[in-house]
């Protein structure tokens, strides 16, 4: 009866977890891709709050809408800081062992 009581108290948790993710893919999303330095640099804080994440979870990174965002921010960020940023998501996804798809591969190796 503890452990149940207890477990109920980290669903709360559980979905602020899930809400602030959104969040996060939110900002990469409609954060625009201009160098201007607070825009860039609330999409920098973004992707490297998502990398901590994919640090515990690295299917968080498997997700589709996650993969194409990150891609995206590498891709047409104008901000270096972001594309940085996005370079060690993918790197912490491909040391957790997960399989890396050739388009991330290639945001690898450039």
């Amino acid at each position: 009866r503890d452990a149940c009581r207890r477990l109920g108290m980290f669903r709360p948790l559980a979905v602020q977890v899930i809400q602030r993710v959104r969040l996060l893919l939110g900002v990469l999303e409609r954060g625009g891709s201009d160098a201007s330095a607070g825009s860039a640099r609330m999409r920098q804080r973004a992707m490297q709050a998502l990398t901590h994440v994919v640090r515990v979870d690295a299917g968080m990174l498997g997700d589709g809408q996650t993969r194409d965002l990150v891609r995206l921010r590498y891709a047409v960020d104008a901000s270096a800081l972001v594309r940085s940023a996005a370079l060690q998501m993918m790197l912490h996804f491909g040391s957790h062992g997960r399989r890396i798809s050739r388009e991330d591969l290639d945001i690898v190796i450039e």
